[in-house]
């Protein structure tokens, strides 16, 4: 009865260490915030253009970052991640009060 035990028990670590990654690590809010940054910043900068070997730097740059976030279990700080910030001149209306939004003109048909 024991080699069955020892089959089944084997079994269950096998399949329990091919579903958790052996290197899995998780990062800080603030550590997958700057991911964040750095993806979105390239990302910026492909959308932008550039010559092809700029292109295929960035691109690869960009790749290691999102693995990165990957590896790192970013995608737990989902709605924390998905805020952007808000501009500066957002920010400075919020605070002083000085900026007033201006509402748009509804459309009229003709």
């Amino acid at each position: 009865m024991s080699t069955p035990k020892a089959y089944r028990l084997a079994a269950c670590l096998l399949t329990a260490a091919a579903v958790l990654p052996a290197g899995a690590q998780t990062a800080s809010l603030a550590q997958c915030q700057q991911l964040r940054e750095r993806i979105d910043h390239y990302t910026d900068l492909r959308r932008k253009g550039g010559n092809a070997s700029a292109m295929a730097r960035w691109k690869k740059k960009l790749r290691g970052y999102e693995a990165d976030f990957r590896r790192f279990d970013c995608i737990d700080y989902g709605s924390e991640l998905r805020q952007r910030a808000k501009p500066v001149a957002a920010q400075i209306e919020e605070s002083t009060g000085l900026i007033t939004p201006i509402a748009p003109r509804p459309r009229t048909w003709v």
